[in-house]
């Protein structure tokens, strides 16, 4: 059974109160890069979720260009356009954990926040999403290539990234 390091289960327990750890397990999680593809997410949780096409309105994709990120995406306003992505239900505080940590929450690579999401019929809908910090911010590169991530990367991504991050844990 996979369990999360002393020093981030201590971080997110003495962080969130435990009324938002709750409300933050039931809002449902927009992504829009490398977690939006069933494989990754199922190989770093191990648990069953729900995915549905999703967007919202005033952000797009930018390329990283950092070692420890390269080929990452960071979500950027953007005025006038809609960013496509999906919609993850039913993940559990763990899960959510673990992508904290995937997503480099506890060193302030990325930030979880709360962004306004269209997702089948719903409108205006809450959910989570990873914000970029400020470093990352500023080294943006350019778009960030959801094709050739997909067709080029994303084969040996769960080998060459995933596991070695869990390997980690």
């Amino acid at each position: 059974m996979l369990s999360l390091p002393t020093e981030i289960n201590r971080f997110y327990l003495g962080y969130f109160e435990k009324s938002e750890r709750i409300f933050a397990v039931n809002l449902p999680l927009f992504t829009y890069g490398v977690l939006m593809f069933p494989e990754v997410l199922a190989a770093l949780t191990a648990e069953s979720f729900s995915i549905e096409p999703g967007k919202v309105y005033g952000w797009s994709r930018a390329r990283v260009c950092h070692p420890n990120w390269d080929n990452s995406p960071i979500l950027i306003e953007s005025t006038g356009v809609w960013l496509e992505g999906a919609v993850i239900s039913g993940l559990s505080e763990k899960s959510l954990l673990i992508l904290d940590a995937f997503e480099g929450v506890p060193s302030g690579d990325f930030k979880r926040g709360v962004i306004k999401v269209e997702c089948g019929a719903l409108r205006n809908t809450k959910a989570l999403v990873y914000f970029p910090g400020e470093a990352l911010l500023a080294l943006q590169a350019g778009p960030w290539d959801l094709e050739y991530f997909k067709n080029d990367l994303l084969p040996a991504y769960v080998e060459s990234v995933v596991r070695p991050f869990l390997n980690q844990l």
